[in-house]
C-alpha cells in the first residue's frame, strides 16, 4: 500500500463523511465542521507526494524540505482540529487557551493542540503518548523552519518520509475512534 495513497483516501473518507454532518451529530460540532476545509486536507495530502528528493534538483533540496514540512504540519494540524471538532461537546470550554482566554480548536496552533493532546486526550497507554508528544514536535519545530532566515535544522527528505508515514497511523489512530454510528 502506498502511504500517500492511503493518507489520501482515509483523508476523502473523512471530508465526505464528516463534512455534512448536521443531521445526525450535535449542532455544535456540526457547526464547527461545516466552517471546516476538510476538502483542503485533501488537496493537501495529494500534494505530499511534490515532497520527495528525487522530484527537485539538488539546489532545490532545501526549499522543497522546508515546504514538505510545512504541507505535513498544516495537515496534521487540520487532522488535530478535526477530532476535536467531532468531539466539540466533549471538550472543555476552557482546555485550549491563548494568552488565557480560551479558545475554539479552529483558532488553536499546532503547538496549543500538542499540548492539550498531551494533557487532555486519552490515548490508549502512556508509553502512547510519549511517542506522539516528541512527535508532534518534531513536526512544530521543522514545520516552523518555512520561516527560513533563522538556521532551524529541517531534517532529511528521510527524515520527512518517516513522519507522513507516522502520521497515516495519527489518521488511523484518530479515525478509529471517531464515532460512525
Amino acid at each position: 500500500m502506498d502511504t500517500i495513497a492511503e493518507i489520501c483516501r482515509r483523508n476523502e473518507e473523512i471530508r465526505d463523511f464528516w463534512g455534512n454532518s448536521f443531521n445526525w451529530a450535535p449542532s455544535e460540532a456540526a457547526l464547527l465542521l461545516e466552517r471546516s476545509r476538510l476538502d483542503r486536507q485533501v488537496a493537501l495530502s495529494h500534494c505530499l507526494t511534490l515532497w520527495t528528493s528525487e522530484n527537485h534538483p539538488v539546489e532545490r533540496w532545501d526549499g522543497a524540505l522546508i515546504l514538505g514540512w510545512a504541507n505535513l504540519g498544516a495537515l496534521v494540524e487540520g487532522t488535530l482540529k478535526w477530532f476535536l471538532s467531532v468531539y466539540r461537546n466533549d471538550v472543555p470550554g476552557d482546555a485550549i487557551k491563548r494568552y488565557g482566554r480560551s479558545i475554539e480548536p479552529e483558532e488553536a496552533t499546532l503547538d496549543q493542540l500538542r499540548q492539550f493532546y498531551s494533557k487532555h486526550f486519552v490515548w490508549y497507554n502512556e508509553a502512547e503518548r510519549l511517542t506522539w508528544d516528541p512527535w508532534l514536535e518534531e513536526i512544530r519545530d521543522r514545520r516552523n523552519s518555512v520561516h527560513a532566515y533563522r538556521d532551524k535544522d529541517i531534517g532529511t527528505f528521510d527524515d520527512l518520509q518517516r513522519c507522513i508515514e507516522r502520521y497515516l497511523d495519527l489518521i488511523e489512530t484518530l479515525d478509529g475512534r471517531a464515532p460512525y454510528d
